[in-house]
């Protein structure tokens, strides 16, 4: 069954664009027997509208930003860390539960894992142990799941702003 190549054009043309919502577009393509899962890709039966509502649920989804962090160390990944959220190395080294000292600490050993330095080298760093180092991101992997019930798409929003920042202060 095919769909008129400007029907999704024409209803979203006469929406607002920067106020669309993914639930809209989402009733909008069921209206055209379009199917939706749950990877946000539409399956239209046309290839017009498939693109079109591909690059309109890309605009909702954005895809996460280009970043470089080659180049880093542990110790200049850290400092670097510290200086985006305000701190001083050694504020952040002491020991307590300060919720503003932990995440830095614990958004250090999840960009430190990524960038695949040792939990032992990582935790020298910050004078922990290697064990709170796992322990940091697989919290931080867990929270950024976003199959999980537990997601937390304000924490993703936050590491990619500090992934960009990261790749902008080398």
């Amino acid at each position: 069954m095919g769909i008129p190549t400007s029907g999704i054009n024409s209803q979203i043309t006469t929406m607002n664009r920067a106020e669309i919502t993914e639930d809209e577009i989402i009733e909008i393509l069921w209206g055209y027997d379009a199917g939706y899962d749950s990877n946000n890709f539409c399956m239209i039966q046309t290839g017009d509208d498939y693109l079109c509502a591909k690059a309109i649920l890309s605009k909702l989804n954005p895809p996460p930003p280009e970043v470089d962090l080659s180049g880093y160390e542990p110790r200049t990944l850290f400092d670097a860390i510290c200086k985006i959220y305000n701190t001083t190395p050694e504020e952040a080294k002491v020991f307590n539960r300060k919720g503003d000292k932990v995440r830095v600490r614990a958004i250090y050993c999840y960009f430190a894992r990524l960038l695949e330095f040792t939990t032992v080298e990582t935790g020298l760093v910050m004078d922990r142990d290697h064990a709170t180092v796992i322990h940091h991101h697989k919290k931080y992997v867990n929270w950024l799941d976003e199959t999980k019930p537990w997601f937390r798409p304000e924490l993703k929003e936050e590491i990619d702003e500090v992934a960009i920042k990261l790749t902008n202060c080398k």
